[in-house]
């Protein structure tokens, strides 16, 4: 993922709070296989991995999932992933892209 940003300097504040934010990285490719961390996962248990794995973050940990799909990749796949990532509530969600060269 690529952050484009703007360089500033945030002011200080003695009641702000760190969030900590993990990003899990789900990727399927052309043929609708899914990985969830870099491991492969049937779409029917994804719902329960990433459950297990949020009960094993600390409290407030701030999840968001980033998909990667591969542009051959089945629309209706991609959907059904989006589906179960946001059943198992995750809400903040991205879709990985590559830039396209102007």
């Amino acid at each position: 993922m690529v952050n484009q940003s703007i360089n500033i300097q945030l002011p200080k504040a003695d009641t702000g709070q760190t969030i900590q934010t993990r990003n899990l990285a789900f990727v399927i490719d052309k043929e609708s296989k899914v990985y969830l961390d870099g491991q492969p996962v049937e779409v029917e248990t994804l719902g329960e991995k990433i459950t297990a794995f949020k009960a094993s973050q600390p409290a407030g940990t701030n999840l968001q999932a980033l998909i990667s799909a591969d542009k051959a990749t089945p629309h209706g796949t991609v959907v059904k992933v989006i589906d179960v990532v946001r059943k198992s509530g995750i809400t903040e969600l991205a879709i990985n892209v590559e830039a396209a060269s102007n």
